[in-house]
């Protein structure tokens, strides 16, 4: 084989070799779940609220059930001191008055205890519009709502709250 025959050759198989190449470190790192991709979107409803994904944080609801489970969040979507929350307190950080409105008439803020949370939590997230609309007129504990979604983050401390 002369010189010009293995040029042409090499020039002809390097880009075959490079998208291959990519292929195959694509799909490893997609068994993985370490993908460039896999960051973007939801991974339950907790962080489609906080996201402000209306439409996935319901779709997740009707699988997962429970809009008072404690989900993890990661620490780019709230803050790196919540990284974890229910989805009716991430639901609040989307600052999305439609969010509790819809999570209400869904019958997922069950009770009045529930209901005096969420809006002493509005309120420390200086949201009053929102904690109006839960519980008017309520008095709460400046910072004890949000001080207990913090906890729940910090090392060493799994459990749900």
């Amino acid at each position: 084989m002369d010189r010009r025959t293995l040029v042409a050759l090499v020039l002809l198989a390097a880009p075959l070799l490079a998208v291959t190449g990519g292929t195959l470190y694509v799909a490893s790192n997609e068994r993985s779940q370490r993908t460039f991709f896999s960051s973007r979107g939801p991974r339950n409803s907790a962080e489609a609220a906080a996201m402000g994904n209306g439409a996935a944080m319901m779709q997740f609801l009707r699988v997962e059930g429970d809009p008072t489970r404690v989900y993890p969040v990661r620490a780019e979507i709230i803050s790196s001191q919540v990284q974890r929350a229910t989805t009716l307190e991430a639901a609040l950080w989307s600052r999305r008055e439609e969010f509790i409105h819809a999570l209400d008439r869904e019958g997922m803020i069950v009770d009045a205890e529930q209901r005096r949370y969420l809006a002493c939590l509005a309120t420390d997230l200086k949201l009053p519009a929102i904690a109006e609309y839960l519980a008017p007129a309520l008095r709460c504990i400046k910072g004890d709502a949000l001080g207990r979604v913090i906890a729940r983050s910090l090392p060493g401390d799994a459990g749900p709250r």
